[in-house]
């Protein structure tokens, strides 16, 4: 498995306003709630967020892997190294979390399957992809979900992996 990865959904008005001390509200690093009331959340408040574990490394391998190269791709904007220094930061516009729901909305998770285990891939460390396979697959469904939840209610999404 690889790294820890998280993502948030953040309305349209707070992705082009994001500054290095609203990511560290986002991410938990900080227990100043201004950043946060500043971008109009209340105290306390925090925007719906989805953690993939340790997946994010193989649901990008499995999806390469398999040819699932437009919903790879989606998966993986620029990082933003003026946000954080610790955790990789990537921000999706909600134009770029439209396409990318669509590219995922396409996913056969059952074809994804198969052929990874036809083709022998490896996970993150190198290990057969067979043992973790199911694993991958759940938290990747859940990442379609939450794409769908955010390109449906126009948010952009803030990903970390650290």
């Amino acid at each position: 498995m690889g790294v820890l990865t998280g993502f948030h959904r953040l309305p349209p008005h707070v992705v082009t306003e994001l500054d290095a001390d609203s990511v560290s509200w986002l991410l938990g690093q900080s227990d100043d709630d201004s950043p946060g009331l500043a971008l109009g959340y209340r105290e306390g408040e925090h925007p719906p967020c989805l953690g993939v574990d340790k997946a994010w490394e193989d649901i990008l391998k499995v999806l390469y892997g398999t040819d699932e190269y437009t919903a790879s791709a989606a998966l993986e904007s620029d990082l933003r190294k003026d946000l954080d220094n610790w955790w990789e930061v990537r921000v999706y516009t909600p134009n770029e979390v439209a396409q990318g729901a669509a590219a995922l909305a396409g996913l056969r998770l059952d074809e994804i399957r198969a052929l990874a285990l036809q083709r022998e891939l490896t996970t993150y460390r190198g290990d057969p992809i067979g043992d973790s396979i199911d694993y991958v697959l759940h938290h990747l469904e859940t990442v379609i979900e939450f794409w769908k939840e955010a390109a449906t209610a126009g948010d952009g999404i803030l990903s970390s992996t650290g």
